[in-house]
């Protein structure tokens, strides 16, 4: 929303820049537009700095200095022309282009994170997952962006959340995995539970989804959560839990309200294994 504010002032400070700096150099009368127009361009100069978020402290330390050496040069011009009433008049264009800029940084900095108070005070993200382990062999590139999520501003740290369908006792006792992701929950300080249904074993049969739908439901209104990670209809691997997870998240998710649910897309066998073909099917994906 910030853009509604900083793209016009931007548009017209560069109109007012190129203005003044043609009037300046074609000695023209229009005097009243050169000191103006100096103020405007070092705004629009600063602009992209000032509202980047890691840089906003510096972007608007940039933005006032850039602006009295506008304001001096400016000013210098005016009075050596002798013409002191111009002076006034630049003053004001010059506290109004400042009014418009400083708008659109307290709009960006404070009022515009908290509009979305209830998106970004505490956010809770959840995945929920067909057995532990998936979290690692699956989702660790999204860990990893989620663990060092900060916001510049209000220094933000999402609480995750894992939700696991099965305790995959496949092959192994399930008790053993679930004392794995018990520990692992523990040293990440993330929240952890695992379901163990009869309905819901770890194996190569497909899970029906209403026996997950209850346990996705609660898990979500029990921590609150407002993104949720799961696996897409094809399952990353093709393994029939994780697509019976998939459509378990889908049934439920209709009952949501104000959950974003995200799924983790599936690539082809070929672009699986070969980095190559995938940097160039990311670089032309939309």
């Amino acid at each position: 929303m910030a853009c509604l504010i900083i793209l016009p002032a931007a548009i017209s400070s560069i109109f007012f820049f190129i203005a003044g700096i043609t009037a300046f150099i074609r000695k023209h009368s229009q005097r009243s537009l050169i000191p103006a127009s100096m103020l405007a361009g070092a705004f629009s100069a600063s602009v992209y700095v000032m509202v980047t978020k890691p840089y906003d402290f510096i972007g608007f330390i940039i933005a006032i200095i850039t602006s009295i050496i506008a304001l001096i040069i400016g000013s210098i011009m005016v009075f050596l022309g002798g013409d002191r009433t111009i002076l006034r008049r630049n003053i004001s264009f010059s506290v109004y282009t400042c009014g418009l800029f400083c708008t659109a940084f307290y709009y960006d900095g404070y009022l515009s994170p908290s509009l979305s108070r209830e998106y970004t005070l505490s956010p809770a993200v959840g995945f929920v997952l067909a057995h532990p382990d998936d979290e690692s062999m699956f989702f660790l590139p999204t860990l990893k962006v989620l663990k060092t999520l900060t916001d510049s501003r209000n220094k933000l740290k999402p609480q995750l959340h894992f939700l696991y369908l099965s305790n995959g006792d496949y092959k192994i006792d399930g008790s053993v995995r679930e004392n794995e992701i018990a520990q692992l929950c523990k040293k990440y300080n993330y929240s952890c539970s695992v379901i163990d249904d009869s309905n819901l074993k770890d194996g190569t049969t497909q899970w029906d989804p209403e026996a997950a739908l209850e346990y996705i439901k609660n898990f979500v209104s029990e921590n609150n959560i407002s993104v949720l990670f799961t696996f897409d209809d094809k399952g990353v691997s093709g393994h029939p839990n994780h697509i019976g997870t998939h459509h378990a998240v889908k049934l439920a998710a209709k009952t949501f309200k104000g959950v974003h649910v995200f799924y983790l897309e599936s690539f082809n066998l070929v672009c699986k294994y070969s980095s190559f073909l995938s940097v160039f099917q990311l670089f032309f994906r939309r």
